[in-house]
Order: C-alpha cells, then structure tokens, then sequence
C-alpha cells in the first residue's frame, strides 16, 4: 500500500531508479546501513572465520541483518522464523489494541537492544534523502511501539487512534526467548523470504484495513522506544518534507546474568 501523497508523484518512478542507483554505488548493504561495530551491537556472538556458523535454535543471528525489520510504502514486517502465535485465539473485531499476536523463539537469553529508524525523502537532495536515527536500549523489559497514520480524503495523514498498531517486545522463560510482535489487525500470509533451515526469515504484510472504505493509504507515523519518539529526532524543513519510505529495524542484544 502507498504511503504518502505529495506533489511529485509523476516523478516516483524516475527518483525511485535514482535512489536504487545511489543505494547500490553506496557501502548502504542489505541492512540499510553499515554493519554494526561488535562493541556497539552485541545481538550474537562472534563467529570465528574458518569455523561453522554458530545455531543459537532453528535460527542463526547475522550482525547485518536486524531480526525485525519493518518498512512502510507497502507496510511489510519481515522477521527471524516469525509465526502465528500457537496459542493465539483470534479476537473479536475491535476486542483489545493488538488482538493478533506472533512469536518465534530461539535458544539462549536475548532483549532487545537496539532500534534504527531510516528515513528516504522524496525531496531532498540526492546525496542528503537518507537519514538515520539510532537508539541502543537498556534493560530487559523494553518495547518498541510503532504508530501509524492514515492518509484523510487525500488531504493530510491523521492518527489511526491513539494506540500503538505494532508493538515488538521479548519474554525470557528459563533459557529461552520468545521473540512477540503484536498487531492490531491480523497480518497477510507470510513469505519464507530465506530458505535455508538454519536461517529462515518470513514477510508478512500488514493490510491496513482503515478508512471509511477500508482502503485508506496509511504509513510509519511514530517509534516509541522508552518513551522517545524517534521521528522526533529527524531534521526539521521543507528539505524533507516530503517522506518516501520509513524502515524501522530492531536487533538484540544477549542478556547476561550477574
């Protein structure tokens, strides 16, 4: 689903070749940013060279490659091994916030322990659309709450409500982590996005579902993480005015114990 609307729609298809040409000439690899220093991102641990990858359960970290990565302009939620909560009862249209519910666990004690928000802009200068706004977390019991906004008669985007419609968050029981990601409307069937068994990766798609029609365009509005927002922390002016693609990415850190 689209997620903007702005005077320079004619001109998307040329800027977005331009933007896939300036992404592939920049070290801007499959994480949408440079791989993260082993002393500022701890999601898993090194693995020597010459050696066989580490399988922390059915599924191995990559320190490039977020375990959650979410991204708007169709609203798409790729994860580690991410399902439908077994347990899940389906909820009662408008029963409670985020009725829908998906897990993935994997061994060893894991929390969350980093959000990126990358923002693409339509407007601003080639060499200046992409900016980025990080944030390391602390303590085992933090949640990263996405908002989102729909697009009004195709005039300016309004809150969908006044509730997160994702919420990521990690539970530990015992020696195992339970990755959970709730949404409030259940997610499209997911796509294995990679095949192999030590590494799957799945892509759902958030359908939207709002508006009088049920089509409404909606996007990315606000990434609560411990009370900030981080769309807050990006550059203010008519420089970047105009958002083409917001893509949020949450890795984890391993939970030590004293």
């Amino acid at each position: 689903m689209k997620q903007h609307s702005s005077p320079k729609k004619s001109s998307r298809r040329s800027f977005t070749k331009s933007i896939a040409s300036s992404l592939a000439a920049a070290p801007f690899v499959a994480a949408y940013g440079p791989s993260p220093q082993p002393d500022a991102e701890a999601t898993e641990p090194a693995i020597p060279s010459n050696t066989t990858p580490t399988i922390l359960s059915p599924m191995v970290f990559k320190d490039h490659i977020p375990p959650f990565a979410i991204s708007d302009g169709s609203l798409e939620i790729e994860a580690h091994g991410l399902r439908p909560d077994p347990q899940q009862i389906p909820p009662n249209t408008g029963s409670i916030p985020r009725g829908w519910k998906y897990t993935a666990e994997i061994n060893n004690k894991f929390s969350l322990g980093r959000v990126k928000l990358i923002v693409i802009y339509e407007s601003a200068e080639l060499w200046d659309n992409v900016v980025e706004v990080g944030r390391d977390l602390s303590g085992s019991n933090t949640v990263v709450k996405i908002s989102m906004e729909r697009e009004n008669s195709s005039g300016p985007y309004t809150p969908i409500n006044n509730q997160p419609q994702l919420v990521i968050k990690s539970a530990i029981d015992g020696d195992k982590t339970t990755l959970i990601l709730e949404s409030d409307v259940k997610l499209g069937e997911g796509k294995r996005t990679h095949k192999s068994p030590e590494f799957p990766r799945t892509k759902y798609l958030h359908p939207g579902g709002y508006g009088s029609d049920g089509n409404a365009l909606f996007r990315i509005s606000n990434v609560d993480v411990d009370g900030v927002d981080l769309f807050s922390q990006l550059p203010p002016g008519d420089m970047h005015r105009y958002r083409y693609k917001a893509i949020v990415m949450v890795w984890l850190k391993p939970v030590t114990t004293p």
